[in-house]
């Protein structure tokens, strides 16, 4: 009867090939990763030699939007009504902050009454019983009433969200000659996003918008430009703050001269809440 050699107990185990390539995976191994190391090493001095910053520190507002004296009550003839203290927890989710001021400001002037004549129209009411009494002067005159929407961010990342040709268009409105004007607000040039939407069914009228931004020191009215600025390496610290106004109205350009008019008396309060961009310019 014969036998398999391998089941023979006798037979000599046969010799272990030799991996003669072990040592020289070994050293590729020791070398990758000794330049991954350097490399890091490299890059990390690199940082701290140059000074750069990939993440940007906070920067906190003078006065915050939540407090009510970051915009007054009453700037010449324009009157607050209809702020938004709380927000509901979705739309604070989708806003990102919780520096914000959601409000309204009508021209009583335009309307031929006087500041007062305003507020006591208000006095007593909720924001939506308001917001009734706006829709009738908005019906008198529709460029006497402006929405002014503020909002403000810092220490997060360098996207820049919720600019209105998103925002509305994804609510059902077509955007219409949308354009970059300079507009004269007192003794300077205010460069601003301004665009007209329509609601696709035309059932909700004309809502013009317009939009700039402030950051590190400086107005922008491109959200691309805002993101460059927050990505400049050398500076430590970031912000930007968004403001935006709607008016509802077919007339453009009354309604474009009714923000400015309003700009005119806004923009000291705004800036004067704004961080002293100087504290911390080149640190």
């Amino acid at each position: 009867m014969s036998h398999d050699i391998t089941d023979n107990p006798m037979t000599p185990a046969a010799a272990p090939v030799k991996d003669t390539l072990r040592p020289f995976r070994h050293t590729g191994f020791l070398i990758a990763a000794a330049v991954l190391l350097a490399a890091a090493i490299g890059l990390n001095a690199s940082v701290q030699f140059l000074q750069l910053h990939f993440k940007k520190e906070s920067v906190p507002l003078r006065i915050s939007f939540t407090d009510p004296k970051a915009m007054p009550q009453v700037i010449g003839p324009w009157v607050q009504v209809a702020r938004e203290d709380t927000l509901d927890a979705d739309m604070l989710a989708s806003l990102a902050t919780n520096e914000f001021l959601f409000c309204y400001y009508v021209n009583s002037a335009a309307l031929g009454l006087t500041p007062h004549d305003v507020q006591k129209m208000m006095e007593g009411k909720n924001v939506l019983e308001q917001k009734v009494v706006l829709g009738q002067l908005q019906r008198r005159k529709p460029t006497a009433v402006l929405q002014f929407t503020l909002a403000y961010y810092t220490g997060k990342a360098d996207t820049v969200a919720h600019i209105p040709e998103r925002c509305y268009v994804g609510d059902g409105f077509d955007p219409i000659n949308p354009a970059t004007e300079k507009w004269q607000i007192g003794d300077r040039n205010l460069e601003v996003r301004h665009i007209t939407f329509e609601n696709q069914t035309g059932t909700r009228g004309l809502y013009n918008v317009a939009y700039f931004f402030h950051t590190n020191g400086h107005f922008e009215s491109d959200s691309l430009k805002v993101r460059a600025t927050l990505q400049n390496l050398l500076a430590r610290f970031g912000y930007y703050s968004k403001a935006e106004l709607m008016c509802v109205s077919s007339d453009r350009l009354a309604s474009q001269q009714a923000m400015q008019d309003f700009l005119a008396r806004a923009l000291p309060p705004f800036e004067a809440a704004l961080p002293d961009w100087s504290k911390y310019q080149g640190k």
